[in-house]
């Protein structure tokens, strides 16, 4: 029998209900929802990145008293850098080996049960 052939539940005929087509395991399809998965980690990963390169760069420490002053010349480049410095470590060490891992894992995963 084809796991893959379309498949009718029991008392089904073709008025009731259109054929439903099973997917081939796939690479591709497990890294996709690796990448959905991954996301739950990357999102505060990004986020507390960004605030503290955000923060480091808004703030500097004023030479004559030792405290912390705001600089009011942040411009719209600099927070696009902030999010490029964050957004560059949690693509390369927690997106892509996460989406690339569960892509063999559901590859295999699929594999054993059949």
């Amino acid at each position: 029998m084809n796991p893959y052939a379309p498949v009718r539940s029991k008392g089904e005929n073709l008025t009731q209900k259109p054929l439903v087509v099973r997917h081939a395991p796939s690479f591709s399809r497990g890294f996709g929802r690796g990448l959905r998965w991954s996301l739950v980690l990357a999102v505060p990963a990004f986020l507390a990145l960004y605030f503290d390169y955000s923060i480091r760069l808004n703030y500097e420490v004023d030479p004559a008293t030792g405290a912390f002053r705001i600089r009011t010349d942040f411009t719209l480049r600099d927070y696009l850098r902030c999010a490029l410095h964050a957004a560059v470590p949690v693509t390369a060490f927690i997106m892509i080996p996460w989406a690339v891992a569960l892509g063999i894992l559901y590859k295999r995963r699929v594999r054993l049960q059949s």
